[in-house]
């Protein structure tokens, strides 16, 4: 009667042993595959931060060329220098603008044909302003 109880404990002790064993190796998967999802998610953090910085740069920059411009628009000194650049420098730099700004340079339906056709407009009535629109 022992042995025979003693072979039941044995067999439900290798049974609960498989069992645990068997949840071991799930559970070591799964902890792989977090692990590497996490070093996923790590390098996709690193990827945004680059982006980020290159876009707050390319923001910093573009409120930089505003203020220039801005100043310019308006006919106040430019904050390099106190010096005003000559009208026809201003004007030369503009037509630059506006031809590379054109909207013929789009196709239509483009948003970026409707953005220029804006751009070209603000920078004609800049030279307007300034008195140098023909």
């Amino acid at each position: 009667m022992k042995t025979a109880q003693l072979g039941l404990f044995d067999g439900a002790l290798r049974e609960a042993h498989a069992n645990l064993t068997w949840q071991n190796e799930q559970l070591t998967r799964q902890v792989e595959e977090l692990r590497n999802r996490l070093a996923e998610a790590e390098l996709l953090i690193v990827h945004l931060k680059i982006q980020l910085a290159e876009t707050q740069r390319d923001r910093d920059q573009l409120q930089r060329a505003a203020a220039r411009w801005k100043a310019l628009s308006e006919g106040t000194e430019i904050a390099m220098g106190s010096r005003r650049p000559p009208l026809d420098l201003v004007d030369q730099e503009l037509k630059k603008l506006i031809v590379l700004a054109h909207p013929d340079r789009w196709s239509q339906g483009q948003a970026a044909a409707e953005l220029a056709h804006e751009v070209a407009l603000t920078l004609n009535a800049v030279r307007q302003r300034l008195g140098v629109a023909s």
